[in-house]
């Protein structure tokens, strides 16, 4: 894979084109344009998305457990494998599952979580909401801070984002499987640059099968609310040297992370789990191990521990694992997976 130079990708608005075409296989050959430049403040449109075109992983396209990349949004980069050590008094199973980045075209984000609803469910992996409503499914973002969608929706109050979280949750006594989809839509403060993700994690430890977590029923896609549509541009993608974090928020209050050299931002990152400030983001690099080098030196001089490097192959990837922590600054870690020539990190940082 050949990342462009940095001076390429920093030209404002760089976005992909996929072309609207059935899909007939999911191992059909990516229908990308070149990149092109959007113009400052030019909203994007159905079938443009604010990423690296050979970053791009079109609708159709494979994520694993029988999922596919929904209608409306692009995979970025690749589906990024994770494992820990066994668990459990003696340890038994090992915890592994995967984690995906797609964004979204602005089009329609509603038809979107309910095409995901809609095939977890064919999947084996049932999504749930809460039974007595207590916990909404979308919760909405505005200057007065944050409440669920159906609280503001017909109100004139103009919506700074939208977050929408639906799980499928199972667990006995001798395991557990989660499917998280998070959907996230947000403004920047200044308005000028707006975003729409939705980041999908996975994990299994022990055996999968168990109950629903207790007080959860069944969600099924006709109950998803309608979520609004907010305009989706793009902001400069970061290069070599220069800050990386979602650019809604405050990029150097997120972790002081940069972009190593011979990397590149795949896309803007998401946001993370953390309190506040954390992000998920996908790098494209043209080498593995110099990226995590450079991402480990940046970490060892915050006061990070580093953790020794874990390496295995898996469906054809070969997955390095960087892990981090310290005391009171949350953690970094960085996914590398490379597949023939395409090589990409995912970075998952939590500061706090």
């Amino acid at each position: 894979m050949k990342v462009e130079p940095a001076g390429v990708l920093k030209r404002p608005l760089a976005i992909a084109t996929v072309a609207v075409a059935t899909v007939v296989a999911v191992t059909m050959p990516l229908a990308l344009t070149d990149r092109h430049a959007n113009p400052a403040g030019r909203r994007l449109t159905p079938g443009d998305y604010p990423v690296v075109p050979s970053a791009a992983q079109p609708a159709g396209a494979a994520l694993l457990n029988g999922l596919t990349v929904p209608a409306g949004t692009v995979l970025v980069g690749d589906v990024f494998p994770f494992r820990e050590p066994p668990r459990g008094n003696p340890p038994t199973s090992s915890v592994r599952g995967w984690r995906a980045i797609l964004v979204l075209d602005g089009s329609d984000p509603t038809a979107v979580l309910k095409a995901l609803a809609k095939q977890a469910g064919k999947a084996g992996l049932p999504l749930f909401q809460d039974r007595g409503s207590k916990v909404p499914i979308c919760v909405a973002r505005t200057s007065n801070g944050e409440s669920a969608l159906d609280k503001v929706t017909g109100r004139k109050v103009p919506l700074l984002g939208v977050r929408c979280t639906i799980r499928h949750d199972r667990a006995s006594a001798r395991g557990a499987t989660n499917f998280t989809v998070d959907l996230q839509q947000g403004l920047s403060r200044d308005r000028k640059a707006s975003l729409s993700h939705v980041v999908l994690t996975y994990y299994q430890w022990g055996d999968a099968q168990g109950r629903p977590a207790q007080g959860y029923q069944l969600l099924l896609p006709e109950a998803v609310p309608r979520i609004p549509t907010l305009p989706v541009s793009l902001p400069s993608l970061a290069g070599p040297g220069e800050l990386f974090g979602t650019p809604l928020d405050d990029i150097d209050m997120q972790g002081g992370l940069r972009v190593p050299a011979g990397s590149d931002a795949a896309a803007p990152a998401a946001d993370g789990n953390c309190a506040q400030r954390g992000f998920v983001g996908v790098l494209a690099t043209t080498d593995v191990t110099a990226t995590l080098r450079d991402l480990e030196r940046q970490v060892v001089a915050q006061g990070f521990e580093v953790s020794p490097q874990d390496h295995w192959r898996t469906q054809g990837q070969t997955v390095t694992v960087l892990g981090s922590s310290a005391a009171g600054a949350g953690y970094l870690n960085a996914t590398a997976v490379s597949r023939g020539a395409d090589a990409y990190v995912l970075i998952d940082r939590c500061p706090e």
